[in-house]
Formats: structure tokens, sequence, C-alpha cells
């Protein structure tokens, strides 16, 4: 079965290709107004993601989204298996460990993806005489179109004699631990036994390569590969199942770290995420936080949405709210009142998103509940919250602000949805509630303010400060200021708390600000640049998009909290790959380009100046927002730029903001556009001018007015168009043209089988590959 092979190297790592995507698209609204488009360039910054700040030590997921069997990839090139619960998370904490190696003193010099959007995860290491390893881990996929639980890990070694003189090497795979089921498949077709697997040792001339292959099958393996050659198909496979999952795509960044690292956390969330009872169940990580919770659920889930997945997210949340009880409690942690605040939030911000009020509807009895508990916890507080958990390096119960603050933006949002749904009754009776208790928090605010070492204002989280740092556990207040929107801009309040938590930033970020006192709370950054985001301090807000983004490893993706790069390995907290983490990542660079505050539209306030060189495409495509979907594209040249915009409709906004010198904190005000539909304008630093439609299409969302789902094509524009089915090899096997709006049935033309999809229209062109299955009609 697995064999071996000697010959010159293969490709560079990473080398792809990506075909044309089609997909829907509808049009609407559009709004734009920009200037000062050059004077980006006058800052002289050039910020750019380089992991400087990344951890001692790191893991990474390779497996396909749902697995049921989670594995990780250490950093030294490691396959860790079955985590055991309470464990660190390196070698000692799993039951199984898997490394391929070859013989001799091996120098690290590196560890990578294969891409952003492909979790293979390639080592190399250097002998010294002269001998390269690369040693290639990943999850073998299955054919294209389809999807199974997968269990099956392929290991690729390949020893390239970059010295003068010959050279013997002798591949091995060395395990220790439980294999719990697992099979070890060797190079001829043999169940390897034992611990430790050696393929033989072979001599090596100058620029020579041995390459072998090592499986790790699950009690279902497939068939395996015969020969080196084929494990290597068998990435390639892997390469273009991972380039074909539907949930990248909809944001474009023209900074390549940024985008990456955008990727990696979209598949991390799904890696993680579990079926549970036919619901999906996503997972803040694989192993230290195997679970949901309601705070860091919510957040993962808005992410999700961003992403294409709505109605995945619909179910996390009806699966989150499955625990409620009777009297509309809702505690996933003993005393975390905040967690009905939360949830009142996330149902109400996931309805308004999708605009679904049906849905929310079904929920509203859920609402209710929520919010009579959220009064009863105030009765027993005397019109604020008793004591509670606070978490984020403040434990409790204590008599403390954070409930406070997510239990108020809560009863906010229960007032928001109320109204949108016409529940004028419980949207009066709530906005007394709400104001009732603003007047309580703000009473015990004032008498609780205190100055720090800086003379800055400051509200402890812990009435009386507790005996903790003034930075310890503020992380529920950054929440009430955006996406709260609790204080308006430029409130006195928000900046004494901003300059206390700028006062201890180290590494770009707050230092200190959760359980681990001597380090950086990794995401902490997140929320800290949305409240600067917020308040209007849009350069400040980038800055620390790029620190948080630097905090992560060098294949994009962040533990919890960790020690100080000066500190070197130790202190670090929480799991790997941290998907709240990866969820912020995604909710940062989405507000950074879009964000809604109030019945406000703001585009660009976070926008890197970076990201408006010359050449540089900023995209977002069909992007949900409070007013419904919208796209925007913005293309950079050299000394002008244009923006093509659509929507949204479903809820015009009252007003819409452009920020174009976000780095000068400068923005205008724009009225919707009564027409809708798509506009376009060039932007060049004398002015703006309106370029006529084309007529020809979508250039914001950059899609054909063209829906392809299951086996159907449906064309929903008039327009010239042109469909051709070909079979994998070529071969042509069906063609239509057409002038009209139409609905080609594909399945009731064609056989079952996997078909290439070519289509023009309207001058345009795409392709993609489509399944046609027995039961397609």
């Amino acid at each position: 079965m697995w064999g071996t092979f000697a010959g010159n190297r293969l490709k560079p790592f990473g080398e792809n290709k990506r075909g044309l995507m089609m997909g829907n698209f509808t049009t609407t609204r559009i709004l734009v107004l920009l200037s000062g488009w050059l004077a980006a360039f006058a800052s002289g910054k050039d910020r750019k993601v380089d992991h400087s700040y990344s951890p001692a030590n790191w893991v990474s997921s390779i497996c396909l989204p749902d697995d049921s069997d989670k594995v990780l990839v250490h950093k030294d090139g490691s396959l860790f298996y079955d985590y055991k619960s309470g464990a660190p998370i390196d070698a000692a904490g799993f039951g199984l460990t898997v490394r391929g190696l070859i013989d001799g003193e091996l120098k690290p010099t590196g560890q990578s993806e294969y891409s952003g959007k492909v979790p293979i995860v390639q080592n190399t290491y250097l002998r010294p005489d002269g001998v390269e390893l690369t040693v290639e881990v990943f999850r073998v996929a299955p054919p294209r179109g389809t999807f199974a639980d997968s269990t099956n890990d392929i290991i690729l070694i390949s020893a390239w004699n970059g010295g003068n003189a010959p050279v013997w090497v002798t591949p091995r795979v060395v395990w220790k631990g439980n294999p719990n089921g697992r099979k070890f498949f060797s190079p001829d077709g043999h169940t390897a036994t034992g611990s430790d697997f050696t393929f033989g040792a072979v001599a090596l001339d100058p620029d020579q390569t041995y390459n072998v292959s090592f499986g790790i099958g699950g009690p279902a393996s497939p068939d395996w590969p015969t020969s080196w050659l084929q494990a290597q198909d068998i990435k390639y496979q892997t390469v273009d199942w991972w380039n074909d999952w539907q949930y990248y795509g909809n944001i474009t960044l023209p900074d390549g770290g940024m985008q990456s690292l955008l990727e990696t956390s979209i598949h991390n969330i799904y890696q993680a995420r579990i079926i549970d009872k036919g619901l999906p169940a996503f997972r803040v990580g694989c192993c230290v936080y195997n679970g949901l919770w309601v705070v860091d659920g919510s957040f993962i889930l808005e992410a999700v949405a961003y992403t294409g997945g709505a109605l995945e997210a619909r179910a996390g949340i009806e699966k989150l709210m499955s625990i409620q009880k009777a009297d509309g409690s809702l505690y996933y942690l003993a005393d975390y009142h905040k967690e009905h605040g939360i949830a009142l939030w996330l149902i109400g911000r996931h309805a308004i998103l999708t605009g679904d009020k049906t849905w929310l509807t079904g929920m509203w009895p859920k609402v209710t509940k929520l919010a009579e508990f959220i009064h009863s916890l105030r009765l027993k507080g005397n019109g604020l919250m008793p004591p509670g958990a606070t978490d984020g390096g403040v434990g409790g119960p204590f008599d403390e602000f954070s409930n406070d603050y997510w239990n108020m933006l809560g009863l906010k949002y229960a007032v928001k949805t109320a109204t949108w749904l016409g529940k004028t009754a419980e949207a009066a009776a709530w906005q007394s509630e709400f104001n009732q208790y603003w007047q309580a928090f703000e009473s015990a605010r004032l008498k609780n303010m205190q100055k720090d070492a800086f003379g800055n204002d400051y509200l402890p989280i812990v009435k009386g400060g507790g005996g903790f740092s003034p930075n310890r556990g503020q992380w529920a207040f950054f929440h009430s200021v955006f996406p709260g929107d609790l204080y308006p801009e430029g409130s006195a309040f928000v900046k004494g708390q901003m300059a206390m938590m700028e006062a201890t930033e180290k590494e770009g970020l707050p230092f200190g600000s959760g359980w681990n006192e001597n380090g950086v709370w990794n995401y902490l950054a997140s929320f800290y640049g949305h409240a600067w985001l917020a308040q209007g301090r849009y350069d400040k807000a980038t800055n620390v998009l790029y620190d948080f983004a630097n905090h992560s490893s060098p294949i994009n993706s962040w533990i919890e909290e960790q020690a100080l790069q000066v500190d070197g390995a130790g202190g670090t907290v929480g799991d790997m790959p941290h998907n709240w983490a990866s969820a912020e990542l995604i909710r940062y660079v989405r507000h950074s380009l879009i964000l809604e505050r109030e019945g406000s539209l703001h585009l660009f306030a976070g926008l890197p100046v970076e990201w408006i060189k010359a050449g540089g495409t900023v995209q977002v495509k069909s992007m949900p927002t409070s007013f419904g979907e919208m796209s925007l594209k913005l293309v950079s040249g050299d000394s002008c730029s244009v923006l093509s915009l659509e929507g949204p409709t479903r809820n015009p906004p009252d007003t819409v903001w452009i920020h174009m010198d976000a780095w000068k904190g400068t923005k205008t005000a724009i009225p919707p556009d009564a027409v809708g539909g798509l506009r376009t304008f060039q932007l060049c630093k004398s002015g703006i001018t309106r370029l006529a439609p084309s007529g020809t299409g979508s250039e914001a969302g950059d899609r054909m007015s063209i829906r392809v789902h299951a086996a159907s094509v449906t064309f929903e524009r008039a327009g010239r168009h042109e469909v051709e089915v070909f079979t994998l090899a070529g071969k042509p096997v069906w063609r239509i043209q057409g002038i009209v709006p139409a609905r080609y049935d594909l399945a009731a033309a064609l056989t079952p089988g996997l078909y290439l999809l070519k289509v023009k229209w309207n001058g345009r062109n795409a392709e993609r590959k489509i399944l046609i299955t027995a039961g397609a009609h």
C-alpha cells in the first residue's frame, strides 16, 4: 500500500489555484462620498501582520469541520490526540502523541500553514550535514462536494540532501500513549506495532530527496494510497476541499497577512464545532474550553453570521437557549447574572441582523422571561444586580458592576426588539425599567469612582476596589461601550476608563487585565479596540487591531492569555486555538469596514491606511447588517480610487457616515439614496466623480446576477447568457444560450456525477464544479 519515492523536490508548499465563484446577490440602496483620499500616506505608517508577539509555544487544529476526533499540531510538528480534561495544552495533556522525523540531530527551522484557508501544517528542520527535513501533516478530506466525519490523518516526510556529499537518512514515526482504537499504516501495507516505526536507512546523493508517507486511521479508515505520490494526490484533494469550502470569500483584504489570519479564524471556529443531537454546537475550543458559554458563544455566533452562516448561528442560539428554566433564568456559570442580558442582546442582534421578525416572534416568550428575570434580580440587589461572578481576572461573587453593564445592555436591546415588533406595551415597560436601572447605576458609579496612579478617573469593577488593580475585570465595561452604546461619543466617564486602561499597555495591549496579572489577555484587545472605534479614536483602534493580530501564533491562532515576549515561555492561560479570539478577529475586521451605531451606519471607520495603497482591493460581499444586506468594493490606484456600493435597503439607516480620513477622525454624513442599486464613484485628491452605471451586474459584490442552487442555475436579471457543462476530462455534455431571465434544471439533463459548469453572462465569465446526485431531480 504505502510506498516510497526518491527524486527531485516538488513544487513549493502552499502553491495552489482557486476558481471563480458564483452566488446570490440582491441589488439595494447605495450611499457614498469621500474626500482626502491620498492624505493617508502622509502618516508614514506601515503596519503588517508579522506575529511579532507570538506565544513561545502553540498548537493549531487540522481536523475538518464538525469532526468528532479533534487533533492538534504542536509547534514541534507532533500530533496531539485525546485531550485529558483539565490538563495543559502540551504533550503531557493528551492521551496520544505522534511525530514524524528522521534520525540525527535536528534543528527546527520553521512551521507554516499551506494557506490561511487550508489547515495543512508543515514543519521544517535542518541536520548538521545539510539534510533538510520537511514533515507535513493533515487530515484527509472527502471527495469534493461531499462531507464525512473524518478520523484519518497523513504524515508526509521528505528528506533532501542539501549538502555536497552522500548521506544516510532513516525516517521514523514515533508515538507515545494509547492509540485508543486508531491504526498506524506503514508503507508496506501492514499495520505498524510498538511505538517507533522505522522506514529503513536510505543513501541520498547531493540534491536527492527521499519521500515516505504514514497514515493514522480511525475504525472506518478508507483504502490507503499505494505510494507516496498517491498520498500527495490525497493532499491536493484536501487542498481543493478547503479552497472550495463555502464559508470563505465574503471579505477580501489587500493585506495578505490579515487575510490569512481572517481565513484561519473562520475555519478554527468550525473545526472546534460538533453536531450534538442534530444541532451544531459551536465550542470555544477543542480542549480546555470544550463547551459554549453564553458570552463567548454570543460573539462566536455573530461572527458565524457575518461569514455566511446565519442559519447555523441561529441553530446555535436555539441550542444555547435550550437550558432556560421556567422562571426565565439562564445560568451556564453560577452567579453569572450577566448571561441574561447577554442572551437578550444575542437574540435581538441576530433577529435584526437577519431581518427575521417571524423567528423573533417565536423566540419572544424566552425574551420576555429573560427581561422578567433581570427585574427579579434587581429586586434582590436594591436596583442593581445582587453580588455575582465577574470573570476576566476577578472571581466572586462580589458586589460588582460587570453584571450591571451587561444587563443594562440587554434591556436596551429588549426595548429595541419590542419596538421593532410593534409591541409598544412591553417596549414602554422595559424602557421604564432601563431608566430606573440607569439611575441606580449612575448613583452607584458616582459613589465608587476612584483615581489611578496617573490621575485618571475610573470605576473599579468591584465596588470599593476589592483589592484589585484598576484594570482587572474591566472586560464588560468595554462591551457596555460597544456593542452596548450606553454612552455618547466623547463621554467623560468613558474617556477616563480608556485612559486608565491605556496607561497599562504593553506590547500594544492592556497588561495584567485578565487572570494572568503578569501577561496580556489576547482577545481583550478586540473589546478594547472596539471601544476606541465607537468613541471615534479610529487611529488607535487600527493600531490595536494589528497588535491583536501580532499576538497570534505564526500559523494564525491565539491562546487566551500569555506572558510578554521578554518573559519567555511561561505564563499561559486557557485553550488554543481559542475561538472567542477567532471570532473577535472576524468581528474586528468587519466592524472596521462596516459598523452599526444605533440608527447610523459607519463605513471604513477603522480602515487601515495600508489598505488603500495603489493596487489594493477591499471587498465585502453580501454582508448582513442591521439595515439589510450590503456589498462594497474599493479599488485603489496611484492617484484615484473607485468605490462601488450596493445596499442596504431593508431598513435604511437614519444617517450614513463615510470615513475615509479615519486616521484623522473625520467623516461625512450622507443621506440615503432614494433610487437604490449599484453606484460607482471615482475618488481622487481633487474630488469625486460619479461614474455612469454599466448595467452589467454587481461591481460591489463582484458576482453575476446568477443563483446556482443544488442542480439548477437561475439568471435573475435580463441579459445574454450561455451555460456550458463539461465532464472533468473536458468533454462537453450540455449547452444552452438565452437572452431573458431563465432557470435551467441541470439534473433533468445530466446523469449523476461531477461536472464543470461554465457560465457567460453580459460579457462576464465564471465557472465552478457541480455535483449531480440521483436524488437531485
